[in-house]
């Protein structure tokens, strides 16, 4: 049962990381190698207002501040050189050494901690639960569910996935693509901000906040197939192997075993985890 609980609430901490990821990816085709960074803007944020004005107002002003920075380095870097997929990944890169950099002149560069919002433990089925853990959990989920809920149901959502199906369709429809790309990379960062905060308390906090949870992250967008459903498979997947080798076999072999999977998965399904195509195969 505790590899168990293990593997959920890492396959919740996956799925709280590649929200912002896949948005950024999935409409404007950047591989956002920032995303750690704005993660440990949102936490040392967090670090500075929680404590004065409580954890979630520091979440808050986590997500506002990633959101203000993601907002000037798309329109002064990232639309520049959007066209061009390696220099985006050059751009936003060095975005994140630069961020990383000014939290080492302002904090320094040793660990420090976070108070949990919410303390204690239940026991459920013979095991205990920490309830920040499942609070964990439930953020994700509802995480999932609203960006469900957003594109699907609203004027906004639908806006989105036209720039995402046809770029130049949407704009002669009368739709400016160039708000909504960068609307989406603002929000990325801002989620980015976000979970930075709310990953605080259950990880060391450093100015390289979050490095390890990149490389499972990104080939979990990569297997998604540009499809929510195929996130979130990809990230329990990949969570669920990662915990599974960590638990049975060697650490040091769970990174391997991730990287793995995902390159079988992508030599089986090119483009990714999409059930839709299976449905229609069968029809």
């Amino acid at each position: 049962m505790t590899v168990l609980i293990s593997m959920v609430n890492a396959s919740a901490t996956t799925l709280l990381v590649v929200m912002g990821l896949a948005i950024v990816l999935g409409l404007m085709h950047i591989v956002n190698l920032a995303q750690t960074g704005f993660m440990a803007v949102g936490v040392y944020t967090g670090l500075e207002i929680g404590p004065r004005l409580g954890f979630w107002t520091g979440a808050l002003a986590a997500a506002v501040l990633a959101g203000l920075i993601g907002a000037a380095a798309e329109t002064l870097l990232l639309r520049r050189v959007r066209e061009r997929m390696l220099e985006t990944m050059l751009a936003t890169w060095g975005l994140s050494l630069i961020l990383t950099q000014l939290i080492t002149l302002r904090y320094g560069p040793d660990s420090r901690v976070m108070a949990t919002p919410l303390h204690g433990s239940f026991h459920l089925f013979g095991t205990t639960w920490q309830k920040y853990r499942v609070l964990l959990v439930v953020a994700a989920i509802l995480l999932v569910v609203a960006m469900w809920a957003l594109t699907r149901f609203t004027r906004v959502g639908l806006r989105v996935r036209m720039c995402m199906a046809d770029p130049d369709l949407a704009e002669d429809s009368g739709i400016n693509t160039l708000l909504v790309r960068q609307a989406t990379f603002v929000l990325g960062c801002a989620l980015a901000g976000f979970v930075g905060v709310l990953l605080g308390p259950i990880s060391g906090i450093d100015p390289n906040f979050a490095g390890n949870l990149l490389i499972p992250a990104f080939l979990a967008v990569m297997m998604s197939g540009r499809t929510l459903h195929g996130l979130v498979i990809s990230g329990i997947a990949l969570a669920v192997v990662q915990v599974g080798f960590a638990y049975w076999s060697k650490p040091a072999y769970a990174t391997v075993a991730v990287i793995a999977v995902a390159v079988v998965v992508l030599g089986v399904l090119p483009d990714g985890i999409d059930l839709r195509r299976f449905r229609r195969a069968h029809v």
